[in-house]
């Protein structure tokens, strides 16, 4: 009994093992699961999204530094505040030399009157001044340019991707109905194999109980003859019982006669 009770208990842990390991393959298999147990493709989407919130703002902001710096010329870049759109160390050394050489060439201007040699070479270097900060102002807003496109491309890609993934999630929640089936089958398994690991347990305890209570007094035998009024005394009760009859019944007899 001991050894079928033990060879039932195997077969019945085997069978939760087997059942468990189902689970953890079919997760494996169709990538249901990360490394904390957290569903993937909930985590994708939940990145995706986050990604893609972050690449749309960065968009936004790209796009209104570009246009701001589209929309600036040399004379708005010297006379104003620099914006931070086209703020760079380049640009304001240029701007520190323009307003270098203009406070010369208008001293020059005031000290040697407007048509003076050294007025005209001050106002060259004036003008390529302007030309270099032009050329810098342009190429601040070709560069945002460039980082608005790879931005615009970045948030089309992610929202590819995320697009992509909702399609596939349909398939982890079908993937997902096949799961929990396996993982069903497994508690249900492992429900059956407690309980009967419980009752045998009890079994064994209630066995041991009552063999410690039980002890043997005396050992039973048959007996060895039968208990009661012996042999002689009933032949002599008997004789005597058919005596009295044998009187009743010829009393009987008289009385109808008469």
């Amino acid at each position: 009994a001991n050894d079928e009770l033990t060879a039932r208990l195997d077969e019945l842990r085997k069978g939760v093992e087997t059942a468990e390991r189902n689970v953890e393959d079919f997760r494996a298999t169709h990538d249901l699961v990360d490394a904390q147990g957290h569903l993937i493709s909930d985590d994708q989407m939940l990145k995706l999204n986050e990604q893609l919130s972050v690449a749309r703002a960065r968009t936004l902001e790209l796009n209104a530094r570009a246009a701001s710096a589209r929309s600036l010329n040399v004379n708005s870049v010297l006379s104003g505040t620099l914006p931070e759109e086209i703020n760079s160390n380049m640009m304001s050394e240029l701007r520190s030399q323009y307003a270098a050489l203009k406070q010369e060439a208008d001293r020059a201007e005031v000290k040697l009157g407007p048509r003076h040699p050294e007025i005209e070479a001050l106002n060259a270097q004036l003008a390529g001044a302007r030309e270099r900060i032009s050329a810098e102002l342009q190429r601040i807003a070709s560069s945002l340019q460039v980082d608005l496109k790879r931005s615009v491309q970045l948030e089309q890609d992610l929202s590819s991707r995320l697009a992509q993934a909702k399609v596939q999630s349909g398939d982890v929640n079908n993937n997902l109905v096949s799961l929990r089936e396996l993982e069903r089958e497994a508690a249900a398994k492992r429900s059956v194999y407690e309980q009967f690991l419980l009752r045998a347990k009890e079994t064994g305890e209630q066995k041991d109980i009552n063999t410690a209570n039980i002890s043997v007094i005396s050992e039973a035998y048959a007996p060895l003859q039968a208990k009661g009024p012996s042999r002689a005394v009933l032949a002599v009760a008997g004789l005597f019982a058919g005596l009295f009859a044998g009187i009743g019944l010829g009393g009987l007899r008289g009385v109808y006669a008469s």
